[in-house]
């Protein structure tokens, strides 16, 4: 993933929805979701807005230099508004999803060339009925993914059902 172009979608969609910090890089700010959330309501306030890219240099989530990654964990605090505008500055760069986990705090961006899948599938997490879902860049991935969970139903998991992998970009 190209460093600058990120920089240059973060710079403008901050200006253009009037966000209060767009940072690319967390490495300064802790080595957690959490501890980075916690230190930019520190350094911002509790009710800033903005945006942080999940991607760490270094420290215990470090993985190494963003030129080598397909895609980028994106997590925010945004208002509705500012979510519209989000869509319309990072289109124009980038292919976006929102997260399977969070859709209204987090989306991943993956290169506009990458070729991006869904894995989903149904089950029960807990005794309730659960549909997961995820996105992975580039089918290798995505393949590893739907491997994994066949070999689960191959060992007798009674939970998992109805897997699929679809291309979605």
């Amino acid at each position: 993933m190209d460093k600058e172009l990120l920089k240059k979608a973060f710079r403008e969609y901050k200006k253009a929805a009037g966000l209060d910090y767009a940072i690319t890089r967390p490495d300064n700010l802790g080595d957690c979701m959490s501890c980075v959330n916690y230190a930019l309501s520190k350094k911002y306030g509790e009710e800033s807005k903005g945006i942080w890219a999940k991607h760490w240099n270094t420290g215990l989530n470090g993985s190494g230099d963003l030129s080598s990654a397909k895609s980028v964990w994106i997590a925010h605090d945004i208002t509705e508004e500012q979510a519209e505008t989000l869509y319309e500055v990072f289109g124009k760069y980038y292919n976006m999803t929102p997260s399977a986990y969070d859709p209204n705090r987090c989306f991943t961006l993956y290169e506009k060339d990458t070729k991006v899948y869904k894995v989903s599938y149904t089950g029960t997490w807990n005794g309730n009925p659960r549909k997961y879902e995820d996105t992975y860049a580039g089918f290798e991935r995505a393949k590893d993914r739907m491997d994994f969970l066949v070999e689960l139903v191959d060992k007798g998991d009674p939970e998992i059902k109805d897997i699929t992998i679809n291309r979605i970009f």
